[in-house]
């Protein structure tokens, strides 16, 4: 009786570590992620910053955290920018934004096509806890009805 054939699958690193280095605009937020990749990093963490949350734009003086706490990105040019170099289908990219996240996740998607890389090869997370965002940012996007209450496990 013949052994069965074994599956040889390729070794998986246990982590990947992500520097959170997505501030300022995309060309910044850009050379940064480049630094990180030329010493060896893999992942990328991409914060975005309030323009997109609030549904306002960069150049306006309000609010005050934006191009301080991620990196702003209101449109797919921006997403493009931020990626200028970087080989999409090599790296593993967080985008920390909730609210906006498939916005910003649709955008990813668009410079992916750009550069010819198929989804399927793109590897990373979007973060979408808008708890977090409504208790820690303070940040009013989708308001919880009162009173919020877990459900029963």
């Amino acid at each position: 009786m013949p052994e069965p054939e074994k599956k040889v699958r390729p070794p998986r690193e246990p982590w990947i570590i992500r520097t959170y280095a997505g501030f300022g605009d995309a060309r910044q937020a850009n050379e940064r992620f480049l630094a990180n990749l030329k010493q060896g990093q893999r992942g990328l963490s991409m914060p975005s910053t309030c323009p997109p949350k609030t549904a306002t734009t960069p150049t306006l003086r309000r609010p005050r955290r934006s191009r301080r706490g991620g990196v702003s990105i209101c449109h797919w040019r921006d997403m493009e920018r931020l990626f200028e170099g970087i080989p999409l289908q090599s790296i593993n990219t967080s985008m920390t934004i909730n609210a906006t996240a498939p916005f910003i996740l649709a955008l990813y998607l668009v410079v992916a096509e750009k550069h010819g890389v198929p989804w399927t090869e793109l590897r990373g997370t979007t973060q979408n806890d808008l708890l977090k965002e409504f208790v820690r940012a303070a940040l009013r996007s989708f308001i919880p009805s009162s009173p919020f209450a877990f459900p029963p496990i």
